[in-house]
């Protein structure tokens, strides 16, 4: 986020590198880390950078935008499972409970959202997996919800928190 790094290579005829020239300027903004605060630095697992390289070789613009239709094809998709989870309790509770609680959620994640799609964020892929791993379990369809939930954990950490969910449920062939 607002690095700005300018690189130089020195190369002898044969193209073997002699030199390399880093310079980097970094907006701290309002939010200073100790951590890595003026180097730009990939802190996720090694999968994500391997299921991004296609959109390296893309033009910028066009890589952007079909990053933009992978994370709103994501959130969209979130949504979706999230509505057929809840229909399924439509016997338990009240159709306005439900609008309400919809609506809650939304006014809760629409800023999220929103800074997913700005900053070109991980988080709508991870969050379609995490509630895929939900759903692939409610629907007795164990295998495909642990890979689901595998793939969360390994493009981003912070879904690892449903395995400690599992492990409450006494799920432990699951874990």
């Amino acid at each position: 986020r607002d690095h700005v790094t300018t690189a130089e290579l020195a190369v002898d005829a044969s193209g073997k590198i002699l030199a390399l020239r880093a310079s980097t300027k970094a907006n701290l903004g309002g939010f200073l880390s100790t951590f890595v605060s003026s180097v730009p630095a990939y802190l996720y697992p090694p999968l994500l950078a391997e299921l991004i390289v296609p959109l390296a070789i893309l033009p910028l613009p066009v890589a952007a935008y079909v990053w933009f239709l992978i994370s709103a094809a994501s959130v969209f998709g979130a949504a979706w499972l999230s509505a057929c989870l809840a229909r399924d309790q439509q016997e338990r509770s009240a159709i306005d409970k439900r609008v309400a609680i919809a609506a809650c959620a939304v006014v809760l994640v629409l800023r999220f959202v929103l800074d997913t799609f700005d900053l070109g964020q991980v988080n709508a892929v991870v969050a379609a997996l995490a509630v895929a791993n939900v759903y692939l379990y409610s629907r007795d369809r164990k295998a495909l919800s642990a890979i689901a939930l595998v793939l969360a954990i390994s493009i981003k950490l912070t879904p690892a928190v449903l395995l400690v969910y599992h492990l409450a449920k006494l799920r432990f062939k699951f874990v």
